[in-house]
């Protein structure tokens, strides 16, 4: 298992990664079975803040790399 700077990473199938994807298997069983559960604006805050959170833990860690972590249309930009 590699470590990072701030601790051990996650292990694969390890009691945190099963409760994570538990906790991600419920959210979708509510976003399939009420939609509007959650109002869109709240969604995108939720969205856009996972994703500040994740580049922020890969730039902290030293793993962001521009040609990898960015979206994939940002990606292809970046190469050029």
């Amino acid at each position: 298992m590699d470590q990072s700077r701030f601790g051990e990473s996650l292990d694969q199938f390890s009691t945190e990664h099963i409760a994570v994807l538990a906790l991600m298997a419920i959210a979708i069983a509510v976003a399939v079975k009420a939609p509007r559960f959650m109002p869109p604006k709240l969604l995108a805050v939720a969205i856009g803040g996972a994703f500040v959170v994740e580049y922020g833990a890969n730039a902290l860690d030293g793993t962001w790399d521009w040609g990898f972590n960015l979206p994939l249309h940002v990606s292809d930009v970046s190469r050029c």
